[in-house]
């Protein structure tokens, strides 16, 4: 055999061939009308929501600020500490008692109550959808009992004052009368509050590659040729995303003290 008349045979074979593998293809990695309207959607959300969380940052630094002046000016944070400052506390109420009449006899901290409450999740992802803290996440309770002396109705009144009077925010339990031997004594059990040190789960920013199909992940180049429109879009939101972590920090913080707000006002307006 010639080498011409092998050259013509190769030439043949590679006409053949060639046309069936771009028709397998396009055959296998070709979108069709409703995926590429749902991936749309997708990126498109995706790019919008890089888009938004930049340009509002002075918004959410503005809303930041105005959650710390409402703290501030309610004394959140002195009513329910991140410790336990059971000095403090006793001191408040040895002092209101006495102007209440009331001798405080003994003050006794409690074994706190069991919460089967989950911990906060140290991340989140685009996947675990909206993260709202749940009030045992962000607070706890610190039981305690007291033994005091004085009349029934000076002890209930004092009791029924501790909202407007302490500076910490305390809640009433029980109130018994002591044992026979302990004549105009009564035991009151109850509980102030200590906010946790706890920070908003690390918000993972999501990656427009998470939503493109596993031909488009692996041929990029095609697949841009192809749905110029969406990988735009690709393009635009990984361009962005380095750029949100902080924000997506100072969007977690804005969550973390608005629970403790509404924590807060949840227990003063009862």
């Amino acid at each position: 055999m010639t080498f011409k008349k092998i050259s013509l045979i190769l030439l043949a074979l590679n006409l053949t061939t060639v046309p069936t593998l771009n028709l397998a293809q396009s055959s296998t990695q070709i979108l069709s009308d409703s995926q590429r309207r749902s991936l749309r959607y997708h990126l498109e959300n995706l790019y919008n929501e890089f888009d938004l969380l930049i340009r509002n940052q002075k918004v959410d630094a503005a809303d930041l600020a105005k959650q710390g002046r409402t703290i501030a000016a309610l004394k959140i944070y002195e009513r329910i500490p991140f410790s336990p400052q059971l000095d403090t506390l006793k001191k408040q109420l040895t002092e209101s008692a006495q102007e209440a009449q009331i001798r405080l006899l003994e003050f006794k901290l409690c074994k706190p109550a069991a919460y089967a409450s989950a911990p906060m999740p140290k991340t989140l992802s685009h996947r675990d959808g909206f993260f709202r803290p749940k009030p045992q996440q962000l607070a706890q309770e610190i039981p305690f009992q007291i033994r005091v002396s004085g009349t029934p109705a000076h002890i209930e009144a004092w009791t029924r004052s501790w909202k407007e009077n302490l500076m910490r925010l305390v809640e009433v339990e029980r109130l018994d009368r002591a044992s026979s031997s302990q004549q105009g004594q009564y035991v009151i059990r109850a509980h102030a509050f200590q906010f946790k040190n706890v920070k908003f789960p690390k918000i993972i920013p999501p990656q427009a590659n998470d939503y493109l199909p596993q031909w488009a992940k692996t041929n990029p180049d095609y697949f841009s040729q192809q749905e110029p429109i969406l990988w735009s879009f690709v393009t635009r939101s990984e361009k962005l995303r380095p750029l949100t972590p902080p924000l997506y920090e100072k969007r977690g913080q804005f969550f973390i003290e608005g629970g403790r707000i509404e924590f807060f006002l949840s227990k003063a307006g009862k």
